[in-house]
Order: C-alpha cells, then sequence, then structure tokens
C-alpha cells in the first residue's frame, strides 16, 4: 500500500524549482522504468 502525503511549497527560489523539476522528472521516469520491469 502507497501513502502519500501532500504538501505544498511556500516561497521557492528559481534556484530551488530548477532542482525540485529536475527530482520529480527522475522520480517519473524511474517510477515508470520499475514498473514496466514488472509488467515484462
Amino acid at each position: 500500500m502507497k501513502t502519500t502525503i501532500l504538501g505544498v511549497l511556500l516561497d521557492v527560489t528559481s534556484e530551488q524549482d530548477t532542482i525540485l523539476r529536475r527530482l520529480m522528472h527522475k522520480y517519473g521516469f524511474m517510477f515508470r522504468f520499475a514498473f514496466q520491469r514488472l509488467v515484462t
């Protein structure tokens, strides 16, 4: 079972925004990759 905690980030600088977007992109890629390995 997956537990998700919702949150809001306030006052994010442009540098932090870039880092967060890169991390979210990497997480999404890893999640899709792992799911694809389970399916095949």
